[in-house]
């Protein structure tokens, strides 16, 4: 076959569309690469950026609180590293508070944990108002406490002032809904740096622990500062309470009654069960260990305890009386009383009306609500409740006259001086004179002489409890007596 010159042409336009053709089909892919590598650029940008912003967000919550936006334990730690580092090699001087806010954990109870979480945001606020912005740091450990760092400074007067605007910023009503409204105090320990370059930062931390304890058993709504003598007495204090665990696992507690008598007839009525701890055959005075077990959990133990216990042993008695137990707060807040107090009524041979429970004033004003429905229910089961040491706490007659109360006890401080002392009796009279009006039995303690006992109404609803009669004895004593009597 003879190729012509017209084929020739024909088949290099062929090729050339082919060409052409393929020319075109490449840009297009190309163009399709190009706009595949343009966005996964764009992808790649926009996963730096969410990258960035994570590592950020999870640096943020490595050092700051979520709750209140403060720092928080770690990054508060690392400040407080570099302000002591800078004491130590600059001379410049710091000190820092720790503080608890009192009562926050009844609040969280009563109303919930999101009016605690409001309530903490508004304290935080509240705390950044009280220091210098751009030198102190305000921080957040955890719960309810937070912690200042109070950069070059060092003088008491300079910290007495922030510590006092603290204790009056925080100690004012904060209405956290529109029908929620709070007040609350703090307890602030400070510790001033005295160029000591052997410290630790943990040391520091603790030492501003152990003065808002301090300030907290004092009595709350104050500051205290730290004081190296405080460290052995907390010694001695975590000693104390390893021991009260001890002894109760080894039986050491043992029961003590003070007869309660008749003010007409002197008659033994009653008596009041007394904790007594018998440590390697010493008695310890409870003045040494009933403080510090209160504080304790065990004290709903060691007291569960003594009530069966002392139940149990009184079948042995020919007489019927009535028995006074001491209750703290602390056994308020605990569900287990009532049930406890459901269990005595169900298998005990001593009638409710004949088992009497103690508390102070000072344990009635703790919650009032709270109190008020705990002693409700405890009255409702047919059980009695006294007032103890009546006159030297919080009282408000407003509230004492609202609640069950059946007995108040009038303390002895205002028995002493009333042979001695017209003021003293006519005050001992007005106490006496408004248990009368509220018709409640009255209980007079620490009656000790014959003058004091003559000045006493011999009125029927009056009971004298005092070492003129009796002092405090061993269970199995009083037994003995009382059946020898009868």
């Amino acid at each position: 076959m003879n190729i012509t010159k017209k084929m020739l042409e024909e088949e290099i336009k062929v090729l050339q569309a082919a060409a052409q053709l393929h020319a075109n089909k490449s840009i297009d892919q190309y163009r399709e690469v190009l706009k595949v590598l343009e966005e996964l650029e764009a992808e790649k940008h926009l996963l730096e950026e969410k990258v960035k912003e994570r590592t950020l967000h999870l640096e943020r919550l490595a050092k700051y609180d979520t709750l209140t936006n403060l720092p928080n334990r770690h990054m508060f730690k690392e400040e407080l590293e570099l302000t002591l580092k800078s004491a130590t090699l600059l001379d410049k001087p710091f000190a820092l508070i720790f503080l608890d806010i009192d009562g926050f954990k009844e609040i969280n109870d009563t109303y919930g944990h999101h009016i605690g979480d409001i309530l903490l945001k508004e304290l935080s606020n509240k705390l950044l108002l009280c220091v210098r912005e751009g030198t102190d740091t305000v921080s957040r450990l955890g719960g309810d406490e937070f912690t200042i760092i109070l950069r070059g400074l060092n003088k008491v007067k300079h910290i007495d002032i922030i510590s006092n605007k603290i204790l009056k910023y925080l100690h004012t009503a904060l209405d956290l809904t529109s029908d929620i409204q709070v007040k609350v105090s703090a307890s602030l320990g400070v510790y001033i740096h005295e160029h000591d370059n052997n410290i630790t930062v943990d040391e520091i931390i603790s030492n501003a622990d152990i003065a808002m304890y301090e300030a907290k058993k004092s009595g709350k709504n104050q500051y205290v500062y730290f004081d190296k003598k405080m460290k052995s007495l907390l010694s001695k204090h975590i000693t104390l309470k390893q021991e009260l665990t001890d002894a109760f696992k080894a039986k050491e507690f043992v029961n003590y009654v003070q007869p309660i008598v008749s003010a007409q007839t002197h008659e033994i009525l009653g008596v009041e069960i007394l904790l007594r701890w018998k440590k390697n055959t010493k008695l310890m005075s409870p003045a040494y260990f009933i403080e510090t077990l209160e504080n304790m959990d065990l004290i709903l133990d060691v007291t569960f305890w003594q009530i069966e216990a002392v139940l149990l042993s009184v079948k042995e008695l020919n007489k019927e009386i009535f028995f006074s137990f001491n209750l703290t707060a602390k056994m308020l807040n605990n569900s287990k009383i009532i049930d406890f107090l459901i269990r005595i009524k169900q298998h005990c041979l001593v009638k409710p009306s004949n088992i009497y429970l103690e508390l102070t004033e000072n344990d009635f004003a703790k919650d009032i609500q709270k109190t008020k429905t705990i002693l409700q229910a405890i009255s409702s089961l047919g059980f009695k409740i006294s007032l103890d040491d009546f006159g030297t706490g919080y009282s408000s007659l407003s509230y004492i006259r609202n609640f069950p109360i059946d007995v108040l006890k009038i303390d002895q401080t205002f028995v002493k001086g009333i042979e001695k002392s017209t003021k003293d009796y006519k005050l001992f009279q007005s106490i006496m004179s408004m248990g009368e009006i509220l018709k409640m039995d009255i209980v007079v303690e620490g009656v000790e002489t014959k003058e004091q006992l003559k000045l006493i109404d011999n009125k029927s609803f009056v009971k004298i409890q005092g070492y003129y009669f009796y002092k405090p004895m061993p269970i199995q004593e009083f037994i003995s007596i009382i059946n020898l009597i009868d």
